[in-house]
């Protein structure tokens, strides 16, 4: 390693840039502290050896002729000293080098840009990234924020690692960079994505259906947005319009879209309670075309539809109507859809009825569905009265198994209730759930009181437990596992995205 500092000593009596054949890409993973960071470089020129730098401070700077760093050169003597910074690609271009971060508070939010460069000849520069470290369990803000209100919607990670943002923000799709944890408008989908739903399909287009038009109430209408090109393309009509409904990919790449509702008209209850939907419609983006699929054993509006390991899709919860008496009521039901054969399943029953939870497939094959809200209507509907409304939100997290005879497992608790968290799977059978809001009568105004919640919980080992607060209380937020590993948690009515450190 002695024979490196002088390298880096001297770099004007090496050969000048010449001519890259490939583009270096350095990505990295971790940033707990204590734990490990790896570093991952490719695209780099077989053998060549490579040299990793940080700086808490960005700024263009001439490396030799023609090759320029974003970052300065304030820590060269650190790195230069620290042998793990210093790599020899493979035959295939690549190297890879993990650090052990020590158990350091100090380090503890602090954000740093990391790049990488060959020498012998300095030909390659890599991109720049930035990591910030974190203990475990906690929150930190990421480098930008959006520049649209998010209020639901979805996060789809792209092949490169970034991350689209679709719906929430009307018809703005979001793109979040990990590498620059910055964002950017990627495109527009002609839909309000206001309660319509947004799936990322086999081919990385996304597919999105329903929700709120321009006459303020549901829609039949469809799109799907292409992000290689930026451009939307019509397809459909659905089979009947949907707001509030639930959709999910099956493994044959076709999107199954279940229940909803065809009216928002809520001073006319009969005719709300009439339009909402057990319904199913199936999209196949190859044909373009939407088809009508079986029905559920009841309507259900603010459900959710997961789909399982094996393909599946789990349909959980919601607003549903009490035949005969037409008294709506939340579900304790759900459902599976069998893809195979194109019918629901028997019935599975949850401890606790939910509807506007979150929900989410874990990576051992179970589903998580976790908060959400239950109403009772039965005296409201005979008075009026709305402080007769017994609405209280769910403090507990589930999961369900499939198979021949599916089952929920016993509750386990959260911290609060939680209508409208944010859910994210993480590698391990693990899962943060954060934020939302409870959601409580105040008698003497006759009016709801929504308390948004900065708290989070953490899902592992099939238990729950207190994870750290966010800076920002969030409603409806999005949550995305990035591939370093972290969690990126936007909107919910926060400019600000933050990062979550998992345990």
């Amino acid at each position: 390693m002695t024979s490196l500092r002088p390298l880096l000593a001297l770099p004007v009596l090496l050969s000048l840039a010449s001519e890259a054949d490939a583009q270096l890409a350095l990505r990295k993973f971790g940033g707990a502290v204590p734990g490990t960071t790896r570093f991952e470089l490719s695209g780099g020129t077989p053998g060549n050896p490579v040299f990793l730098l940080f700086s808490d401070r960005e700024q263009q700077t001439p490396l030799v002729p023609g090759v320029t760093l974003d970052i300065d050169l304030s820590y060269l003597q650190v790195c230069s000293e620290i042998p793990l910074f210093y790599a020899q690609l493979n035959g295939s271009g690549a190297a890879t080098r993990s650090i052990p971060i020590p158990a350091e508070p100090l380090l503890e939010g602090v954000r740093l840009s990391f790049q990488a460069f060959e020498f012998l000849p300095f030909d390659e520069v890599s991109n720049k990234t930035r990591l910030t470290f974190q203990a475990p369990g906690s929150f930190a803000p990421t480098a930008d924020a959006t520049q649209i209100p998010i209020i639901t919607g979805q996060g789809f990670v792209e092949p490169d690692g970034k991350v689209l943002l679709v719906g929430g923000s009307g018809p703005v799709i979001n793109r979040y960079d990990p590498d620059t944890q910055e964002f950017s408008v990627a495109g527009i989908v002609p839909s309000g994505n206001i309660l319509a739903t947004q799936t990322l399909l086999a081919d990385g287009r996304v597919f999105v259906c329903g929700g709120i038009g321009l006459s303020g109430q549901p829609t039949d209408e469809a799109w799907v947005w292409d992000p290689a090109t930026g451009l939307s393309t019509q397809v459909g009509p659905m089979t009947a319009p949907r707001a509030g409904h639930a959709s999910a990919r099956l493994n044959n790449g076709r999107v199954l879209i279940v229940g909803g509702a065809r009216s928002l008209d809520f001073a006319d209850l009969p005719t709300f309670l009439a339009g909402i939907l057990e319904t199913s419609e199936i999209f196949d983006p190859v044909a373009g075309t939407l088809t009508s699929g079986p029905n559920l054993l009841e309507k259900k509006l603010f459900h959710s539809a997961t789909t399982l390991t094996g393909g599946d899709v789990l349909i959980a919860g919601g607003l549903s109507v009490l035949p005969v008496v037409n008294i709506p009521t939340v579900s304790f039901l759900a459902q599976t859809y069998l893809a195979n054969a194109n019918i629901f399943g028997l019935p599975a029953l949850m401890a606790t009825p939910r509807m506007l939870h979150g929900a989410v497939a874990l990576s051992d094959g179970r589903a998580l569905l976790a908060g959400g809200v239950s109403i009772d209507f039965t005296t409201f509907l005979t008075t009026g009265n709305i402080a007769d409304l017994i609405i209280g939100t769910v403090p507990n997290a589930i999961t369900y198994r499939g198979g021949l005879f599916g089952s929920f497992s016993s509750p386990q608790p959260l911290q609060v209730g939680r209508m409208l968290p944010s859910i994210a799977a993480i590698p391990g059978a693990k899962a943060l759930i954060a934020g939302g809001f409870n959601v409580r009568v105040d008698v003497p105004t006759q009016t709801f009181v929504f308390e948004p919640l900065l708290s989070s919980d953490f899902f592992a080992a099939g238990t729950t437990s207190p994870a750290g607060d966010m800076a920002a209380s969030r409603i409806g937020g999005v949550a995305v596992t990035l591939p370093e590993g972290k969690v990126l948690v936007a909107g919910g009515g926060a400019l600000q995205s933050e990062l979550f450190q998992p345990r």
